[in-house]
C-alpha cells in the first residue's frame, strides 16, 4: 500500500473519531455558550496519554498493554481547577458550572471505552489494515450526529445528553472494532487471543512508549494551557469560550496531518526494519509534500470562511467576530503544525522519542507558554497573544526537529531498528 493510500484512511478514521468530540462541543455550545471548556478539560485529564500509546504501536506492533488503569484514574480524578474557572464564569461553585457536570459525566461513561477503542485500532495501520477502522469510525460519526441531536435537543437532557451521546459513540466504536477483530478472517493470524507472550519485552516497549506519550502530551497540554490561561484575562467568559472553540477547531483540522504523521511513522519504521534507509527518506519527503499542500488549502478555507464557522457554535455576534480574528492566527498555525507533525512522525518512526520529548519540553514550556503569558498579560494582546505564543512554540519545535532529522545518520538508524527487532521478537519467529 502506498503512503497516500495508507495516510488517507488513517486520517479519515482519526478524524471521524475526533468528530465525535467536535459535535459534542458544538451541541454544548448551543445549549450553554460558555461550556466549550468541557472538551478541553477532558483532553487535559488524560485523553492524549492513551492516544500517545496508540501512536507507539507501529514501532512495537503485537505488544499487548491494556489501558484499563487509565480508565480508573480518569474516573477518579479530582478536577482541582474547576472552582477558579467556575468563579470566572460567574458561578459561586464548580458544581454550578455546567461544563464541569457535562465533562464529569462524559468522562465517567466513556473513560473505559476509549482505551478499548484505541487498543483495538492501534495496530491496524502497521498491518496496512486501515479500511475497516475507517468504515467503523465514519459510521459511528454519522450515527453520533443523530444521537447527539436527539439527546441534547429532543430529550430535554441538555448537557447530560451530549455527555451520554459521546459515551455511547465511543462504546459503539469499541464494540464494533472488537466484533470485527473476532469474526474477520484478516485478523485471525494477528489476533489469536490473550497470551502471556503479550508481556514479552514489555520494558523495551515502555522505553519507547513513555517518551512517546510525553512527546505528544507535552505538546497537547501546552494548547490546553492556553484555555486555562484565558480564564485569567478580562472578560473570561468570552475568552474561554472563543479559545475553547478555536482549540476544538484546531484539533479537528489537525486530524489530516496527524493521520499522515501516523502513516509516515509506520512507513519509516517499516522501511528501517527492512534495511531500506533511502525508502524511509523518500517516505518522509512525500509526507512533507502532502502536508504542505493540505496545510495551504486548509488555511485558505479557514480564512475565507472564518466568520461563518462561528455560527455553528453560537449566535452571539461578539463571540463570532472575535472567533473570526482568532481563526486567522489558527490558519497560520495549522501550516506550521502540519510540518511539525510530519517531523514528529519521522522521529517516532526512528525510535527517537526521548529526544523528541526534550525538544517539545523546551519548545513549548521554555519558549511557547512564557511567550503566550508575556504577550497576553504584559502587552495586553489577550487571547490572540496566547495563540501567538503557541505559534512561536510550534515554530521552535519544527526548527529543532528539522535539524535533528537533517543530522540523522540513516544507516545507523537501520542498525538500531534491527537491534530493537531482535530484542522484542522471539527467536522462533525470526527463524
Amino acid at each position: 500500500m502506498g503512503g497516500g493510500e495508507e495516510a488517507a484512511p488513517i486520517s479519515r478514521a482519526t478524524g471521524d473519531s475526533e468528530r465525535v468530540d467536535k459535535l459534542f462541543a458544538n451541541d454544548i455550545g448551543h445549549v450553554r455558550g460558555a461550556s466549550g471548556a468541557a472538551s478541553s478539560r477532558r483532553s487535559f485529564h488524560g485523553y492524549f496519554l492513551c492516544f500517545c500509546h496508540w501512536f507507539q504501536s507501529p514501532q512495537w506492533n503485537g505488544q499487548c498493554i491494556r489501558d484499563i488503569l487509565w480508565a480508573i484514574i480518569w474516573s477518579k480524578t479530582i478536577p482541582y481547577a474547576w472552582n477558579s474557572l467556575a468563579k470566572s464564569h460567574g458561578c459561586s461553585s464548580s458544581r454550578q458550572f455546567p461544563a464541569r457536570r457535562c465533562m464529569v459525566q462524559c468522562r465517567r461513561h466513556s473513560s473505559a471505552a476509549w482505551p478499548r477503542f484505541r487498543d483495538r485500532s492501534g495496530g491496524w495501520p502497521a498491518q496496512n489494515n486501515v479500511l475497516p477502522m475507517t468504515v467503523i469510525a465514519a459510521a459511528t460519526a454519522v450515527l453520533h450526529c443523530f444521537v447527539c441531536w436527539g439527546l441534547v435537543f429532543r430529550s430535554g437532557l441538555g448537557n447530560r445528553g451530549a455527555a451520554l451521546a459521546n459515551a455511547m459513540s465511543y462504546w459503539i466504536n469499541a464494540v464494533a472494532l472488537a466484533v470485527y477483530v473476532r469474526v474477520s478472517p484478516s485478523c485471525r493470524r494477528t489476533w489469536t487471543g490473550f497470551s502471556s507472550e503479550a508481556f514479552r519485552g514489555i520494558f523495551n516497549f515502555l522505553k519507547l512508549s513513555i517518551p512517546s506519550a510525553l512527546m505528544l502530551s507535552l505538546e497537547i497540554w501546552s494548547f490546553e494551557m492556553v484555555v486555562l490561561l484565558s480564564g485569567l484575562l478580562p472578560n473570561p467568559k468570552l475568552e474561554t469560550s472563543v479559545l475553547s472553540i478555536s482549540l476544538n477547531t484546531a484539533y479537528m483540522i489537525y486530524m489530516i496531518p496527524l493521520g499522515i504523521s501516523g502513516a509516515v511513522s509506520t512507513r519509516v519504521s517499516n522501511e528501517l526494519g527492512a534495511r531500506r534507509s533511502m525508502a524511509a527518506i523518500l517516505a518522509g519527503r512525500v509526507a512533507m509534500g502532502m502536508v504542505a499542500t493540505e496545510g495551504t488549502m486548509a488555511a485558505i478555507i479557514i480564512i475565507v470562511g472564518r466568520r461563518l464557522w462561528g455560527y455553528s457554535y453560537s449566535t452571539d455576534e461578539t463571540m463570532v467576530g472575535y472567533l473570526a480574528q482568532i481563526l486567522v492566527l489558527l490558519a497560520i498555525l495549522h501550516i506550521f503544525d502540519g510540518i511539525q507533525s510530519i517531523l514528529s512522525g519521522i522521529t517516532r518512526g526512528c525510535g527517537r522519542q526521548k529526544i523528541g520529548a526534550f525538544i517539545n519540553l523546551g519548545a513549548y514550556y521554555l519558549v511557547g507558554i512564557p511567550t503566550s503569558i508575556f504577550l497576553a498579560f504584559f502587552l495586553g494582546i489577550g487571547g490572540k497573544g496566547l495563540w501567538m505564543g503557541i505559534m512561536m512554540g510550534v515554530f521552535i519545535q519544527s526548527l529543532l526537529l528539522g535539524i535533528l532529522i537533517l543530522c540523522t545518520n540513516w544507516d545507523n538508524e537501520v542498525k538500531k531498528a534491527g537491534d530493537r527487532i531482535s530484542r522484542s521478537v522471539p527467536e522462533y519467529v525470526l527463524e
